[in-house]
């Protein structure tokens, strides 16, 4: 007589014992995988269905700080007000769209757009006479600045000129 275990395999699982018969086993391995492949397919399901769990930063996140917004009012006042300040445009200077104060077409202008499009914007072609090359800082104070003076809060940490900054949603302050 044959001993069981030549024709039969023991499988422990879950403290569950199966007795498999060995020509069996090639069955019992597709069938787990996939049993496997559809539990992976309803997560990937799932997890394409729900809704994105991180949450898309704007302008109302508080993402300048007062000191950043206090070096771009210095910079704002020497370099852009005489196109962007209606109460200081010069006559031999291009007016530019009012970027401050009731008047301001900076929300209009930049609604659904990215922070990344406004440093970009600035960095490349501001101030359009080319009398100051601005750097990188230069541009996330101004940035600052301007979201002061539109009536976006502020917050504890400086706007940096990085890929998450970058991202950030013009939206209206209401």
């Amino acid at each position: 007589m044959r001993r069981r275990t030549r024709r039969a395999i023991a499988i422990h699982f879950a403290d569950w014992y199966f007795i498999v018969a060995r020509r069996h086993v090639h069955l019992l391995m597709v069938v787990t995988l996939v049993l496997l492949a559809i539990a992976f397919a309803a997560a990937m399901a799932r997890a394409s269905s729900a809704p994105d769990q991180t949450k898309e930063r704007t302008t109302r996140d508080k993402v300048y700080s007062k000191e950043q917004a206090a070096r771009g009012a210095a910079m704002f006042g020497k370099v852009c007000a005489p196109c962007h300040d209606p109460a200081k445009k010069t006559p031999d200077k291009t007016p530019g769209p009012p970027l401050l104060g009731s008047t301001s077409m900076f929300v209009e202008n930049w609604k659904e757009h990215t922070i990344g499009e406004v440093f970009t914007t600035i960095l490349t072609t501001m101030p359009n006479d080319g009398s100051v090359v601005l750097t990188e800082s230069d541009t996330v104070d101004l940035v600052a600045h301007i979201l002061q003076a539109n009536g976006y809060p502020d917050g504890p940490d400086e706007l940096k000129f990085d890929a998450a900054a970058k991202a950030v949603k013009v939206v209206p302050v209401k």
